[in-house]
This record gives C-alpha cells, structure tokens and sequence, in this order.
C-alpha cells in the first residue's frame, strides 16, 4: 500500500433535517478481518462523521442531511461532504476511508457505475458552509461497491493517501464523495452511533495501528 504524509482527505433523496452529530471520538473495535483498500483490517475502530451534508452541484448550496447522497442521474448532480473529529490519542495509527452499504434494498440504494471519488475540502466548519464545496485536493481515491459484501473497495491507480495515511489526530478535517460516470446513484444512510463489532453503515473514518 501507498503511504502519503497529507493530513486531511477524504439523490436522491435529501431533505431539510439536520443530521444528528455523532459523538466526537466515537469509536469501537471491529471484529472484521480483510486489509485496506480491499477491506477493513482486523481489529480497527471507526470515527463517524460529526458532520454530513448534501451538496447540490448546480445551485452550489450545502443542505445538512442524514446520508451520503452522491449522484449523477441526468440533470441532477449531488455530492456529499463529510467533517470528522480525529481525536488526539489517534496519533501514531494508520487511517482509511471506509463506505459500506450494509441496507441496500432495505434504506441504502446503489445503482449504475456504484463509484465514489474522494476529494479533500478547504473548509473548516461544514455546519456553517451553507454554500460552495471548496473542493482541494483529489481526486485522491475512487471506491466501487460490492455487492457480496456491501463495502465500497478501492479501485483504479487512484489511491494515495486516501486508503492508508498518517490519522491527523486532534484535527477537523473535512472530505467530498463524487459521484463517477453518466448514471452514478449512492444514497447510504448513515450511522449515527457505533455498534461493537459491526462496520458503520455510511461513510466513516477507519483506524488501525500502523
């Protein structure tokens, strides 16, 4: 795997309804076996987003929402951006983005490419961003969804950083999910709290000793 020293990275249906904000420095182990990109490592922790919001690519506005919604449907082109809280005991560990669609059929839904890009984002508090995406960096890593498995794996020579990186303990940072190709539908409805030994459904931030 590719190491990078970078600290910051990575509709359907959307609404007006602030997403609840996830405790900061959630995290639990996992019982799960595979390694990133391919999968999660044994005995990782996650960090769910504080912060999620919808961003609609015509009218540039950010709406707070309570799912990833990255699509590319015709007319319509929504991405997803995501502020997380990496505590400071996470210094010296190894962190990953990690998608996983545990509910298609049941709240999650998937359809045409089933990519993501990921993007960094130079904005510092996404709850007071009501617009822009101020996209940075990227794109620094494409995930596709398996179905056998409902994780987004990394794809393509695009991985950098994204998959393996330094974790930016004690640091906001803030990511983007774009959508991929002509029909790109990712509408994952995100966890709001940890389960011990089970993978968060949405997008969250995975952990590891290095």
């Amino acid at each position: 795997m590719k190491y990078a020293t970078a600290a910051a990275f990575l509709v359907a249906a959307t609404g007006a309804l602030a997403a609840p904000a996830a405790k900061r420095g959630n995290s639990t182990a996992a019982d799960v076996s595979g390694e990133i990109p391919s999968g999660i490592p044994a005995g990782a922790g996650f960090l769910l987003p504080s912060v999620l919001a919808n961003h609609d690519i015509t009218s540039n506005l950010n709406t707070l929402d309570v799912q990833t919604a990255t699509v590319r449907n015709g007319n319509i082109e929504t991405s997803t951006l995501y502020e997380f809280y990496v505590p400071a005991e996470l210094a010296g560990k190894r962190c990953a983005l990690a998608a996983f669609a545990g509910r298609v059929g049941n709240g999650d839904n998937v359809l045409g490419t089933g990519q993501m890009d990921f993007f960094t984002s130079q904005i510092v508090d996404l709850a007071a961003q009501p617009s822009g995406n101020l996209r940075d960096q990227g794109p620094i890593g494409r995930v596709e969804f398996n179905p056998d498995n409902g994780l987004y794996e990394y794809v393509g020579d695009i991985v950098s950083w994204s998959n393996n990186f330094p974790c930016p303990a004690g640091k906001t940072i803030v990511a983007e999910s774009v959508a991929v190709g002509e029909f790109d539908i990712n509408v994952i409805k995100q966890d709001t709290y940890l389960t011990p030994n089970t993978i968060p459904n949405g997008v969250s931030l995975v952990f590891a000793s290095a």
